[in-house]
């Protein structure tokens, strides 16, 4: 769930950018970027936690 969510805010477009991210990790990564594995932890991890890099992409979209 994009952190707006987690916060019972309204949806906006960015809750959909944030769950296409999401999405483009997984099929990248093969994974989530958050593991929980319980629902307080991918709050946390989905409000405060930056996911690890990515490993399978051009060295050009590393930051």
């Amino acid at each position: 769930m994009a952190p707006e969510s987690w916060k019972y805010q309204r949806a906006t477009g960015a809750t959909d950018i944030y769950a296409l991210g999401v999405m483009a990790y997984e099929l990248l990564e093969g994974t989530s970027p958050f593991n929980g594995p319980h629902e307080h932890n991918y709050q946390e991890q989905h409000l405060h936690g930056t996911p690890p890099p990515l490993s399978t992409a051009p060295p050009s979209w590393h930051h």
